[in-house]
């Protein structure tokens, strides 16, 4: 394989690495041994790219493409040493999948690499930006990647989206499996209440300076290794967040990362969160009703906003005592 398949590659596999960052240009990305192997790059092929100031990699094996070009999708295959996990695609998932073709936004906007790339090869290669984890079931796409002065440019079918968002979803399941594991609790008694968590957090420690840090506070809590400062941020019994912790270094076979047991909170509260929302996924798409995602944020035109919100009012309403939805016109 040509020193031009390289150089493509090596931009290839930086878009797909850091899909999930805000990546303006292209970065420095790791190629293994086996990659380089792979692909038949010689030490002589790599100093000549290297001469040219096409590429620059050092004795690690971190790269980066110097210049602009262009992307190959296909690469990627070549070189994978570990087939990543991923959920089954279900019958609205490929629904969803093929609303994607009908994005919109306008190209002369400062779009980051990804999502140049999306729309550059969805027509050819729409798998590789659709997918569904191994984790929770949770559904990734490039509109999910999108800061929110992009994603209110976007258009679907050239219409302009509405957004109906799930306030504090995740901390609202929390609380429904604390009350159903330690019973009543101050941070179920503040969500059922229908508190500002995040509020609340940052008022009683002084330390946290906006709602933002309230927020990654708490959200260390679900996503990180057990911890016990948290507790002492709500007055009255911690016993929730004991339990928190001894959940944390369980062995939980029903999650897929089991090896990390403090993994578990963060994968019961997600796949709890993609039950309830592919409940709704399931009946857009059942009605042909274009959407699109962002975990517990739904876009939709304007003229299914109202459909919409009734059946995610509905189904929330199974689920929870207490909650809100956001709807807000994206522009």
């Amino acid at each position: 394989m040509g020193e031009h398949f390289f150089t493509t590659y090596v931009r290839t596999k930086t878009v797909f690495q850091h899909r999930l960052k805000d990546l303006k240009t292209y970065d420095s990305v790791r190629i293994y041994l086996y990659e380089f192997q792979k692909l038949g790059i010689s030490g002589r092929t790599l100093h000549s790219l290297k001469e040219r100031g096409e590429i620059s990699c050092d004795s690690l094996g971190v790269c980066k493409a110097l210049r602009q070009g262009p992307i190959d999708p296909a690469l990627l295959d070549k070189t994978t040493k570990f087939k990543v996990s991923r959920g089954k695609l279900e019958g609205y998932h490929l629904f969803m999948r093929d609303v994607l073709r009908y994005v919109t936004i306008d190209p002369a906007l400062d779009l980051p690499v990804y999502f140049k790339a999306f729309l550059q090869h969805r027509d050819t290669s729409l798998d590789l930006f659709f997918t569904v984890d191994g984790f929770s079931g949770r559904v990734h796409t490039p509109v999910v990647n999108l800061k929110s002065v992009l994603r209110s440019e976007l258009h679907l079918h050239g219409d302009k989206l509405v957004s109906l968002d799930v306030v504090q979803m995740q901390p609202t399941i929390l609380a429904k499996v604390l009350k159903e594991n330690v019973g009543d609790n101050p941070f179920s008694l503040a969500i059922d209440k229908g508190d500002d968590v995040y509020s609340l957090l940052q008022q009683q420690n002084p330390s946290l300076l906006v709602r933002d840090d309230a927020k990654k506070f708490l959200y260390r809590l679900i996503f990180g290794y057990p911890m016990d400062d948290i507790g002492s941020m709500f007055k009255g019994d911690t016993s929730w967040v004991e339990w928190i912790n001894r959940f944390k270094t369980e062995t939980l076979a029903a999650n897929p990362h089991s090896r990390d047991p403090h993994t578990n909170l963060a994968w019961l509260l997600q796949s709890q969160e993609v039950s309830i929302m592919s409940s709704v996924w399931k009946k857009l798409a059942e009605r042909k009703i274009s959407f699109l995602t962002i975990h517990d944020d739904i876009l939709v035109r304007e003229i299914d906003k109202s459909v919409t919100y009734k059946l995610l009012y509905a189904e929330l309403r199974r689920h929870f005592p207490k909650f809100k939805i956001t709807v807000s016109t994206l522009d």
